[in-house]
């Protein structure tokens, strides 16, 4: 789940099929923000949907400087 959405709709469209959804206690990087302005981003949303950014979407994470050549 990406914390910068909220999960309900896909909650509520889940249980109409008899599924149900957990919180993990555990979460997992997705992927290194692409600039500043994206992971400020990510912190304002987070910290409005009453989430805590700490040691997240707050972390930085070292990427390349320059866009890695994709092999595709």
């Amino acid at each position: 789940m990406l914390r910068t959405s909220s999960y309900q709709s896909i909650a509520a469209c889940l249980e109409s099929y008899g599924l149900t959804t957990e919180r993990a206690a555990a979460t997992h990087p997705q992927r290194c923000f692409t600039d500043p302005a994206e992971q400020r981003y990510a912190l304002d949303t987070v910290t409005a949907l009453g989430e805590d950014p700490s040691g997240k979407e707050a972390r930085i994470l070292p990427r390349p400087a320059a866009p890695v050549a994709s092999s595709g």
